[in-house]
């Protein structure tokens, strides 16, 4: 049985784990107050976007962009 989908899962988040302590305690701090949920709202949209474009590639039998077969 093939387990490699739970390695690039794991890889998966903690890059997206690092990426949000990056932009909650070293980007958030210097925009202002005000404009914090656009700037949230502008990276849930994004996440979104890439997580749409994955599916598509893994259900749609596309071209892998993390394991190629």
């Amino acid at each position: 049985m093939d387990f490699s989908w739970i390695i690039w899962f794991l890889v998966v988040v903690v890059i997206l784990s690092i990426a949000f302590a990056i932009v909650k305690y070293l980007i958030m701090p210097v925009v202002p107050p005000a404009a914090q949920p656009a700037v949230w709202a502008i990276l849930g949209v994004v996440l979104l976007i890439a997580l749409l474009y994955g599916a598509s590639q893994v259900l749609g039998g596309g071209h892998h962009l993390i394991v190629p077969h």
